[in-house]
């Protein structure tokens, strides 16, 4: 049929039909434009917003605040996360200069200032903890974390979302999700958390079901300073 056939034939249907044709092409369009894309993981929305995914045919659902931009990786003893969360960033609350660190969960570490390539980096200590801060004053600037390098092996030193040395796997993992196969939680060694942006990566370490070591990367750092 032509161009011309079709709109002779728009022009002389009932307004009625007309409306309910336009609507219907309006719902349809853009199911038959975007599609679905067989090829993305298994994941689901439930009622209360949670992304609920599946590890090996086992639910999985993330506590809320973890905000997960895709499902969890298990590869072998190591659970990797992507995350945007807050607390990824700013495990030790949102410090803005080396001034807050009094008031903050380092109040009780050692405090030395280095200056490299003009710009003051924070190396502190305690016991065989260490961490090296920088705290960026451009107001401008995206968000980004303090955080370019550090250890924490030390029980007292907890994170703004309750995670510490010595807190029982099961423990760690009630913080992080809502649901987790024990399963494949009894079998975790290491999970390693990313941020979506900037690079800076959290490694826990378990041994005998205990949280022995956290260890933060920042990937994108150049400085050389170092503990």
């Amino acid at each position: 049929m032509t161009t011309k056939q079709y709109t002779k034939l728009f022009n002389a249907a009932p307004p009625h039909l007309i409306v309910f044709s336009l609507i219907l092409i309006f719902n349809l369009v853009p199911h038959l434009v975007l599609g679905q894309d067989e090829n993305k993981p298994h994941v689901s929305e439930s009622k209360n917003s949670l992304r609920i995914f599946q590890i090996d045919n086992f639910e999985v659902i993330p506590n809320k605040k973890l905000e997960l931009i895709q499902p969890c990786n298990l590869h072998k003893d190591t659970l990797n996360l992507v995350t945007c969360s807050d607390f990824i960033y700013f495990p030790f609350g949102n410090l803005k200069s080396k001034n807050d660190l009094k008031s903050s969960p380092l109040r009780n570490f050692t405090t030395q200032q280095i200056t490299e390539d003009l710009q003051e980096l924070q190396l502190l200590k305690l016991n065989k903890s260490r961490l090296i801060l920088f705290f960026d004053t451009d107001t401008e600037s995206s968000m980004t974390s303090y955080i370019t390098k550090g250890e924490i092996y030390d029980k007292a030193i907890k994170l703004v979302n309750g995670i510490k040395i010595g807190m029982s796997r099961n423990e760690f993992f009630k913080i992080l999700f809502d649901k987790f196969p024990i399963k494949k939680e009894q079998s975790i060694r290491e999970v390693v958390m990313e941020t979506c942006v900037d690079g800076l990566k959290h490694h826990y370490t378990f041994q005998k079901n205990k949280l022995i070591s956290i260890r933060f990367e920042c990937i994108q750092c150049t400085w050389k300073t170092d503990y």
